[in-house]
């Protein structure tokens, strides 16, 4: 199944068969990649990862969804991502250390919605300390990433990382002109 996202940027469609070993499963990056693009984007690069894993489980096993809405209402739909991920016997290889645990997925609500909240408060350090909550979510994604990455590195051959996208890039240049306005900010 190809999509007009697939040419835009450049994601293969998800393994299917032992000819497709080759091909990684998820949004295969390096957690220092994820960290970098989630705190030089002001946490739009969590949006991305969360749209390019749920259309990974759409187009790999034919589900009726949209990704868009599960990204945007990620809230909700965080907790069976990781289960998803957690129960994925492609993932198997990874064995069984840290792997996406609904306490992360509850961490990661907790912080998003705290931040949200903190940064409106009337307050001169509350906005701050939200902003700062709203920027450190990310590790409450770091594991799922890690469990990722040992599965794909466990294959053979080894997929390569997933690719820079324009997307990608489009986020970085959005996201540094909000981190330098929030900065600038009186």
């Amino acid at each position: 199944m190809s999509d007009w996202h697939d040419q835009v940027d450049g994601l293969v469609p998800a393994a299917t068969g032992d000819d497709d070993r080759e091909l990684p499963h998820y949004l295969y990056i390096s957690g220092l990649r994820l960290i970098l693009m989630d705190l030089l984007t002001a946490s739009l690069f969590e949006q991305y990862w969360f749209y390019r894993n749920w259309r990974y489980l759409r187009d790999r096993d034919k589900l009726d969804i949209s990704p868009f809405w599960r990204t945007w209402f990620n809230i909700f739909f965080i907790h069976e991502l990781f289960r998803r991920m957690r129960e994925d016997p492609q993932l198997e290889p990874a064995g069984r250390g840290p792997s996406p645990a609904s306490w992360h997925a509850t961490l990661w609500i907790v912080m998003t919605l705290a931040s949200g909240v903190l940064s409106r408060i009337p307050n001169h350090n509350a906005p701050l300390f939200g902003g700062i909550l709203g920027l450190s979510s990310f590790f409450c994604l770091v594991p799922a990433q890690r469990f990722v990455n040992r599965a794909n590195a466990a294959q053979v051959p080894r997929p390569k990382t997933s690719p820079w996208t324009g997307w990608q890039y489009a986020l970085l240049v959005v996201g540094i002109i909000i981190n330098v306005v929030f900065i600038m900010a009186p």
